[in-house]
């Protein structure tokens, strides 16, 4: 057990945890995937907790994704996608950001062992057999010890969000 506890730690987690970038496109792959636990791995731990708590009171992490996948259907935006629906990531560019003696943008991010802070921007495309939507979206990305996590994100209208509620 603690050779493939060790072979994951070493080989598998370095393939998408070894930049801000990496982690970005693997939480969307996760997220087109319907892959929960990958989803999970790419987000900051304590709101990664948070998640798996929330998915245990709808049922899952396999009815949490398809919650999130029916909000995509009943959205303000009222967007029939059709069928087969996917979502891909393109054209990241990552931005390292200002982060000394522990704060960013306001928030003292020190007792978190936060070593980086990140911002990732990206094209989001939802397609499906009937339309397809492109969103700029900017993941704010946080390096603790080797690995990096999802801190916020936003659209990139929006200004993105520092912290999630927990």
């Amino acid at each position: 057990v603690a050779v493939g506890i060790t072979y994951i730690i070493e080989f598998v987690m370095p393939r998408f945890s070894n930049s801000a970038e990496n982690v970005a496109i693997h939480y969307i792959e996760s997220i087109n995937n319907k892959d929960f636990n990958g989803l999970c791995e790419c987000l900051f731990p304590d709101y990664a907790e948070s998640v798996k708590e929330y998915a245990d009171s709808v049922g899952g992490g396999e009815a949490f994704l398809n919650q999130a996948y029916d909000s995509m259907f009943t959205s303000n935006d009222k967007i029939d996608f059709g069928d087969h629906v996917s979502i891909s990531i393109s054209n990241t560019s990552q931005q390292e950001q200002t982060f000394e003696n522990g704060l960013y943008n306001g928030h003292d991010l020190s007792a978190l062992d936060v070593k980086a802070v990140t911002t990732v921007t990206a094209d989001i495309t939802t397609r499906g057999s009937k339309n397809e939507v492109t969103e700029k979206v900017s993941f704010v990305c946080v390096k603790i010890k080797n690995n990096w996590y999802i801190y916020s994100m936003a659209s990139v209208e929006e200004q993105p969000d520092t912290g999630w509620s927990r």
